[in-house]
């Protein structure tokens, strides 16, 4: 859960990707000093030497709702997953808006070792989630801070207490981005029909 309106988590999860997504290690095509940002329908990783890799195409666009992506960072289309992120308004015990923001990730079965892939991306999604969580708590400090277990948004030891959270991502504030447009969604993911 994070704290605002499930437009302005949307708003942080897409526009601010840049912002949050760790591309160190195995979360990221290149590795360091690259970044990442939606563009023409795709989520693109672009390295410091400007090489570009896909990382999943736009299915479905649905701001403070969903979002919904053919998931295939470096890899052929063919052997994509599903990624959906859902944003639902929830309020707080003190009265304040929040956003419960549900990752969901599914299509194992078009990987080459399923089984590897899932726990990878089990043991590393909590990492890139918590990444965003702070992003939306702390909007200037989530470009340099890191996240283990004990930092995490909504850990009570952690600090984060929704006193905190800046003005703007408070219930009753409207923070619209006029530049923020869906965009072109794709099909050429190889999914299913049933999974659309």
């Amino acid at each position: 859960m994070v704290p605002g309106h499930p437009d302005l988590s949307f708003e942080i999860f897409t526009a601010q990707i840049g912002r949050w997504w760790s591309l160190a290690g195995r979360h990221s095509v290149f590795g360091d000093g690259g970044t990442v940002e939606f563009a023409d329908g795709r989520l693109v990783e672009t390295s410091a030497a400007g090489e570009t890799s896909i990382c999943g195409e736009v299915l479905e666009w649905a701001p403070g709702a969903l979002l919904r992506l053919c998931w295939r960072p470096g890899g052929a289309p063919e052997r994509a997953t599903e990624v959906r992120v859902r944003f639902e308004s929830v309020d707080t015990a003190e009265g304040r808006a929040a956003t419960l923001v549900t990752p969901e990730h599914q299509g194992w079965e078009r990987t080459d070792d399923a089984d590897s892939f899932r726990a990878g991306y089990e043991k590393g999604s909590p990492i890139v989630i918590g990444r965003f969580g702070a992003q939306a708590v702390n909007p200037q400090e989530a470009q340099t801070s890191g996240w283990t277990k004990g930092n995490r948004p909504g850990n009570p030891r952690s600090g984060c207490d929704l006193a905190d959270v800046p003005t703007h991502c408070r219930a009753g504030s409207s923070h619209q981005r006029p530049d923020l447009r869906p965009p072109r969604l794709r099909r050429a993911c190889s999914l299913s029909r049933e999974a659309r």
